[in-house]
């Protein structure tokens, strides 16, 4: 593996990474933000995938799903938000 980060499209298969990513205690209270239930994240995704409007991609590092990147549109402007598991932290992903 080279430890390049690439960002591909969002796969079905990304989902339940991404769920056990956002369990994380340590993640939630330093992005000041709870983990959702899966029912609840899994609307959440089924929401913003199915919108034409938001940029979504998954991170890939060295081959392995390290989290995901978004770009939305709020009060008109765009914002972007990350989500690295904590298991990159401090390896460059972000």
């Amino acid at each position: 593996m080279t430890n390049d980060v690439i960002l591909r499209d969002v796969t079905e298969g990304d989902l339940p990474i991404f769920f056990e990513q956002q369990m994380d205690p340590v993640a939630n209270q330093m992005a000041a933000f709870p983990a959702r239930d899966r029912d609840a994240f899994m609307a959440h995704w089924t929401k913003i995938l199915g919108d034409e409007t938001v940029l979504i991609k998954t991170i890939v590092f060295d081959g392995h799903v390290a989290g995901n990147v978004g770009c939305w549109e709020k009060s008109g402007e765009r914002l972007v938000g990350f989500w690295i598991g904590s298991e990159y932290w401090g390896m460059g992903v972000a």
